[in-house]
């Protein structure tokens, strides 16, 4: 899954107003947003996670977040 179909699923009214999940909206966004890719020359990749190396997307933290929404 993309970062921009992550974001969407997110997003979208269905979840917002789902009752059955525990993460609240707003700490799944705000951390989508600190995850959000950022362009170096062809690569896109992790700000956040990144150091000396960079982490493509989807970081690792993505994939956590996508992981436990399926």
């Amino acid at each position: 899954m993309t970062y921009e179909e992550l974001l969407a699923d997110i997003e979208s009214k269905n979840y917002r107003e789902s009752r059955t999940l525990d993460t609240p909206y707003a700490a799944l966004r705000a951390v989508m947003e600190l995850h959000k890719p950022n362009a170096l020359s062809t690569i896109e990749f992790c700000l956040e996670c990144s150091g000396e190396d960079f982490i493509q997307i989807p970081c690792p933290t993505l994939v956590a977040i996508e992981k436990e929404l399926q």
